[in-house]
């Protein structure tokens, strides 16, 4: 019998109810790993029903956040969630070749990479390595665009006190910056958009509360 994928929001209701469970501390039975499962997957291929590009820090595996098993996700993981090409491939394969119907980019509070990149615009400083300073130049865009939307409304020139608040928003931006990243990129997934059998999806997770907060009117 082939195999037949959700709905881009059945998937996308399953991921939420997958968080819930994991934010209450209520795990499911399908999470867990069997030998029986590791054997069919290993025997029949993947057919995972999401894709989530997120950020390889150790606080935020996808897996366990969304209560989700083996051969249930596409994970790509980069440092800022950011998009470059090798991962828009990855992405573009899962949903070619599996037809997953769903992409999450999600970022996460206390974000490194982020705090990296708005250190870097409000100290015009380098980073640890040249390599860490490319990365950083693709968060650059939302890291300003946060010191503009905070400086905008700040009654002092001083935002050393805004540091978190900026943070914060470069956070969201930078997720939005992603998605856009995404369509201008792959025509492919444009294409999928376009057809209704795909959307990508913006999301916020919280390290402290283990919620992951959907941007659903960012939903293309």
């Amino acid at each position: 019998m082939k195999f037949r994928q959700p709905t881009s929001d059945q998937a996308l209701g399953r991921l939420i109810a997958g968080n819930k469970r994991f934010a209450n501390g209520l795990l499911s039975v399908d999470s867990i790993a069997s030998g029986e499962r590791r054997k069919q997957l290993a025997r029949e291929g993947q057919n995972p029903f999401a894709i989530v590009l997120t950020c390889s820090d150790s606080r935020v595996p996808a897996e366990i956040v969304f209560d989700a098993g083996l051969g249930d996700l596409f994970v790509v993981r980069v440092a800022g969630n950011i998009v470059a090409p090798s991962l828009i491939a990855s992405i573009e394969f899962a949903a070619l070749t599996f037809g997953a119907p769903v992409c999450v980019v999600m970022g996460h509070s206390g974000c490194g990479a982020i705090k990296g990149a708005v250190s870097g615009v409000m100290r015009q400083q380098g980073s640890l390595t040249s390599n860490l300073d490319i990365l950083l130049k693709e968060i650059e865009p939302a890291a300003l665009g946060a010191l503009a939307s905070i400086s905008g409304s700040a009654r002092t020139k001083d935002l050393t006190d805004s540091v978190d608040e900026i943070v914060n928003k470069a956070i969201e931006l930078n997720v939005l910056h992603s998605i856009e990243q995404l369509r201008l990129a792959s025509p492919h997934l444009c294409e999928l958009s376009e057809a209704g059998s795909f959307k990508i999806v913006g999301a916020v997770y919280d390290i402290s509360a283990g919620t992951v907060d959907f941007m659903l009117p960012d939903i293309s």
